[in-house]
């Protein structure tokens, strides 16, 4: 997970073990987390302001697992 790189909010690059986990069917779309962020004032995700993960219809990345509950 991570990357040593690409950008400086992914460093260090490192395993991650994972128990069970689920995925959603459809991602969550830019659009759709920008949405979330204006209704509750939340703080937006490393990475949002990058102008190359920019656009409405690409899934939102760099949610952490708290963000996402609060999703």
């Amino acid at each position: 997970m991570g990357s040593d790189l690409h950008f400086e909010w992914e460093k260090p690059r490192h395993r991650v073990y994972l128990d069970n986990f689920e995925v959603a069917t459809t991602a969550v779309t830019r659009r759709d987390y920008a949405e979330f962020l204006a209704a509750t004032k939340h703080e937006p995700p490393k990475g949002w302001a990058e102008a190359a993960l920019s656009n409405p219809d690409q899934p939102v990345v760099g949610v952490n697992w708290f963000d996402a509950l609060r999703y």
